[in-house]
């Protein structure tokens, strides 16, 4: 099973090694695993990554998305080959219809009003 990969470690340098990732975080390796077994990677605000490492993630289809600390979106880098149009296309045809809009929209707004008065 692929696996969702987020870096948060201040300073923490992700390379590549072969056909592998290598992530490390303050002088230690703390992650090491085939390209195969990542599905998306995201990176905090102070990660880095390499040029030989982001390349190798494009080429095996993983797609990188950049945050600052709190989580907030700053971009995205997707391989030139991916599913996600597939993606939009099932998203804007579930928009079309409306009873599944409307139970998506409720979820949505719930799931809001839940993280209101959680924090």
């Amino acid at each position: 099973m692929r696996k969702n990969i987020y870096i948060c470690e201040e300073c923490a340098v992700i390379s590549k090694s072969g056909a592998q990732i290598h992530i490390h975080a303050q002088d230690q390796l703390v992650y090491n695993k085939p390209y195969s077994n990542i599905e998306s990677m995201a990176l905090f605000d102070l990660a880095q990554a390499t040029t030989q490492c982001l390349c190798a993630l494009m080429r095996h289809g993983v797609p990188v998305l950049y945050t600052t600390r709190s989580g907030n979106i700053i971009g995205c880098a997707y391989p030139r080959h991916t599913e996600r149009p597939a993606l939009k296309l099932a998203r804007y045809s579930m928009a079309g219809d409306h009873a599944v809009a409307l139970k998506y929209a409720k979820r949505i707004v719930q799931a809001k009003i839940s993280m209101e008065y959680t924090q």
